[in-house]
């Protein structure tokens, strides 16, 4: 499907399905951060995975390549996210082996997107009715990357950041980065056009029942304070 090069954003997924399986070397730790996801902050490399070791045979790889759970970018994507938002966001350098131990012979690190935005506009998206976690009752919608429309109020000069309905994650970039990625023909990379609305994002209107449900759990609250959730209460 061709890429519209002037869409207002883009939705970014990523195609780890027929990328080479890694997994961590002689690293048990616990291991939350390293992901397209906003989490508590990680800054000190001593804790985090040195290497990576190849379980398949496949000799694909790519910009972005999935481990243990956890995601890696090759310099070329490292930079583009760099350029656009310096310093914003957590890379960590990890050397990323083949199956007979040898390197690959390329920079790869560990990134977490550090921002976070509920912004998702269920009513002109294309969303599910709202569903209900079965560990915990709490409220979440999936949407579809065929229709994505976002608040811009909501997301004001943010380039890169993960935006839900609530449960569930999208990685979303703006214009100039999803076409530096389309220039830059960075690899296994699935683009698709995300509207921005004008309409200012609220909880109430929204996303009521989660709305309801924080002010029912309020620690839950507390836990959402990091990700700089619009305030609800």
């Amino acid at each position: 499907m061709p890429v519209d090069p002037n869409a207002d954003a883009y939705y970014v997924n990523m195609d780890i399905l027929s990328s080479p399986e890694f997994e961590f070397e002689n690293y048990e730790g616990f291991m939350p951060f390293y992901r397209f996801g906003c989490s508590a902050k990680y800054s000190d490399v001593k804790y985090a995975p040195k290497s990576a070791i190849q379980m398949d045979r496949r000799k694909t790889y790519n910009d972005i390549m999935a481990v243990s759970g956890a995601f890696v970018v090759s310099d070329r994507f490292r930079a583009i996210i760099e350029d656009t938002e310096p310093g914003v966001h957590d890379f960590f350098p990890i050397e990323m082996k083949k199956k007979d131990g040898s390197p690959l012979g390329k920079n790869y690190y560990l990134v977490s997107i550090r921002q976070y935005c509920i912004c998702i506009l269920p009513q002109l998206s294309a969303c599910s009715k709202v569903k209900r976690t079965s560990f915990s009752n709490q409220p979440y919608q999936t949407c579809s990357e065929r229709k994505l429309v976002l608040s811009r109020p909501a997301i004001k000069d943010m380039q890169i950041f993960i935006t839900s309905v609530i449960a569930g994650g999208y990685l979303i970039v703006s214009q100039a980065v999803g076409r530096r990625l389309i220039e830059e023909k960075i690899k296994r990379l699935d683009l698709y056009p995300v509207t921005l609305s004008d309409e200012v994002w609220d909880f109430d209107t929204h996303a009521p029942e989660a709305a309801e449900w924080y002010r029912e759990n309020p620690e839950e609250w507390e836990n959402q304070q990091a990700r700089n959730v619009p305030q609800p209460l």
